[in-house]
């Protein structure tokens, strides 16, 4: 529920009393080896920046329940955050 309520356009965001301008980026990773959240594209998030972590680094195999302790995955996530602009992933994070 809080990802789709800080969609660009939300109800919840238009509706604040001082509306935000600029509201964050989101990156929505996911694995195409999930066999919990299927089917895996499932993981997309409209507004968002959705990528598989395989289309990143394509030899990666990480499972559902592996995502949060990936080291992979971390890098990813850890060059994703930043003041800048949220860009798709680098390879050279592989």
């Amino acid at each position: 529920a809080a990802c789709r309520q800080l969609i660009p356009g939300s109800r919840f965001l238009t509706g604040l009393t001082t509306p935000v301008s600029d509201p964050p980026s989101w990156l929505a990773l996911w694995t195409t080896q999930d066999t919990v959240v299927t089917p895996p594209d499932s993981g997309r998030l409209e507004g968002a920046l959705s990528v598989s972590v395989q289309s990143v680094c394509p030899g990666v195999r990480v499972a559902h329940s592996a995502l949060p302790v990936d080291p992979t995955v971390t890098r990813i996530v850890l060059a994703a955050l930043g003041a800048g602009p949220l860009t798709a992933p680098d390879p050279g994070v592989c």
